[in-house]
């Protein structure tokens, strides 16, 4: 988390959304970076929400770092307004 934390320059102004599995290393990684850190976290359910819901949470509550899979951040991204990822600075694909 540190070298997370340190190599992103991630503070308490910082606020994650993580789009993987919670209980996946990855998923672990960015909740306890984000709570260590004293960011915002921000969860959601994919399937529950849909795309325009995780779209509009991005924009309404300023995310600034994600983590997804390749495909879901193409399909994220395909024929949305260009404000609607502005806050975010830091996509983490894996």
């Amino acid at each position: 988390v540190q070298q997370y934390v340190d190599a992103c320059h991630i503070n308490s102004d910082d606020v994650f959304l993580p789009l993987t599995g919670l209980a996946t290393i990855a998923g672990c990684r960015e909740i306890l970076t984000s709570l260590l850190s004293g960011a915002t976290l921000q969860l959601v359910e994919l399937e529950a929400i849909g795309l325009r819901g995780v779209r509009a949470r991005m924009k309404d509550q300023g995310v600034t770092v994600t983590y997804l899979v390749p495909a879901l951040l193409r399909t994220l991204m395909a024929d949305v307004a260009a404000d609607t990822f502005s806050s975010l600075r830091i996509a983490r694909v894996g």
